[in-house]
């Protein structure tokens, strides 16, 4: 599986930034590994942690889900 940019509309695209926002408790603009976690757990999309988690902590956190951070985009 690899990530693309492009696969929702911009409605949904909203949404989901507002709910990912919504989880950056620290107020940086990205999320570490927990929190993103969460968010995925939160819009339904756990199945990415519990089958990519490998890929999603290489693709999205440089190998690195303790001090990397991702951003909404």
């Amino acid at each position: 599986m690899e990530f693309k940019k492009g696969l929702i509309d911009k409605q949904l695209q909203g949404q989901l930034s507002t709910v990912f926002t919504s989880f950056d408790k620290d107020k940086k603009d990205a999320l570490n590994y927990s929190q993103f976690c969460t968010f995925l757990y939160a819009v339904g999309m756990n199945f990415i942690v519990k089958e990519y988690e490998q890929m999603l902590i290489k693709q999205l956190f440089g190998g690195d889900k303790d001090s990397k951070r991702v951003r909404f985009n």
